[in-house]
């Protein structure tokens, strides 16, 4: 209710599905919402917890097995300037403690850092423990056809050394 007096709700739609869109002018008054519940529209909506990495630039590197040393890798992508912020396995079973193989690094910046763009485009493969690992960028365009296996991309981001 004070947010709407204060003119922080830019725009209340419903969506398909009985969903609610919530637009409002700053990221305080997104803070203040979560995980309130309103009456609003003839229903009762929730809005969801707020998430401070998803205007952050992020890359899912795949095929990254338990016992790669992901600190070496944050570490050389830190020395190239990229300042990642947080990683995680995409998928993680709570149960079994068993992860997926892909693995999300996020970074400071809301764009893709520079030391990502590699003849051109932003990095499509890690080479890394002399492993190659594909990669894909947030927002990046897919390739129209995948590398062979164990081939290298003229695209590929080498962290095997510290230089």
């Amino acid at each position: 209710e004070r947010l709407y007096q204060t003119y922080e709700i830019g725009q209340v739609s419903k969506l398909p599905g009985g969903n609610l869109r919530v637009k409002v002018k700053s990221k305080e008054a997104c803070i203040l919402l979560e995980r309130t519940q309103v009456n609003i529209l003839g229903g009762v909506f929730r809005f969801k917890k707020f998430d401070v990495l998803s205007a952050k630039y992020f890359i899912d590197i795949s095929n990254v097995d338990s016992d790669t040393n992901t600190d070496l890798i944050l570490e050389r992508l830190f020395l190239l300037g990229c300042k990642p912020v947080y990683d995680t396995f995409r998928e993680v079973n709570l149960a079994t403690g068993l992860t997926s193989a892909t693995w999300r690094v996020y970074f400071l910046s809301n764009s893709f850092p520079g030391a990502l763009m590699i003849n051109g485009s932003v990095c499509d493969q890690v080479l890394f423990d002399n492993k190659l690992h594909p990669a894909h960028g947030k927002n990046a365009p897919y390739q129209s056809e995948r590398l062979p296996f164990g081939y290298r991309s003229h695209h590929g981001l080498d962290l095997s050394t510290s230089e």
